[in-house]
């Protein structure tokens, strides 16, 4: 169900459980019960308003493994896109700008490193539909799928600093991979059998690249669980104080 939202609010409203492959991890790595919550209120009410970050960089990295060949030219119009698009503009965009830049300067300088030429990528065709379990839609947003011997397999790309500077950002990056196998599973099997090894997310900023875990069945059975309570918990979380967004009634 799409989101709901009136034009002029600052928040819209998921009626039904949908939560991101990353608010899942979240969830499973919080802290304690508020934060939880916390993870719950912010799927459930959304700020309308937000616009997505490091949005250059996080198109051009999938061109630049999907084209190996032509990757310092997609490099370089990506860098020169950023540069243009930061003149004149608000302080946010200029932000937003250096980051992408950063975050592109790091990846080209990590490429070899991670040994991601060893992996065939190939860019999304049509969009991806939601994992649906216990009742939650659970959005893994593929930035390109990844192919080796006849296997098949997604990469997830993330940016935010606070993943690894928490003491749980191996298990958040490992519940995303294993949330791509889980697609893979279920919706690229046309493609050939999916591989936990091609199931992969990478933190542009650190350069970490992890795969799906080896150990998946207590995980799975996490995840099955986590989207069980957020199912139940959905209708009971209240809103932000400033929320002005549709009757969520």
């Amino acid at each position: 169900m799409p989101l709901d939202a009136q034009p002029g609010t600052k928040y819209g409203l998921h009626r039904e459980p949908r939560l991101s492959a990353a608010q899942i991890a979240d969830y499973l790595t919080a802290a304690g019960p508020d934060r939880r919550t916390s993870v719950i209120r912010e799927a459930r009410f959304p700020k309308v308003s937000v616009v997505t970050q490091y949005r250059d960089a996080r198109a051009a990295i999938p061109r630049m493994l999907c084209d190996p060949a032509s990757a310092s030219t997609h490099l370089a119009d990506a860098l020169e896109r950023l540069r243009r698009r930061a003149l004149g503009a608000t302080e946010w965009t200029t932000l937003d700008c250096e980051r992408s830049t950063s975050a592109l300067e790091t990846f080209a300088k990590a490429d070899n490193l991670l040994a991601l030429r060893q992996y065939e990528f190939r860019p999304l065709v049509g969009s991806a539909p939601p994992l649906v379990m216990e009742g939650v839609d659970v959005c893994v947003s593929l930035d390109a799928t990844v192919h080796r011997n006849g296997k098949v397999g997604s990469l997830l790309l993330a940016f935010a600093k606070r993943i690894v500077t928490s003491g749980s950002s191996g298990e958040r990056l490992a519940i995303t991979s294993l949330l791509s196998l889980m697609f893979a599973e279920k919706h690229l099997v046309h493609a050939g059998a999916a591989d936990a090894k091609l199931c992969l997310t990478l933190h542009v900023g650190s350069g970490q690249l992890v795969s799906a875990p080896k150990s998946q069945v207590a995980r799975r059975s996490k995840v099955v669980g986590a989207c069980r309570e957020i199912a139940d918990r959905w209708r009971r979380v209240e809103p932000p104080r400033d929320y002005d967004g549709p009757d969520p009634g």
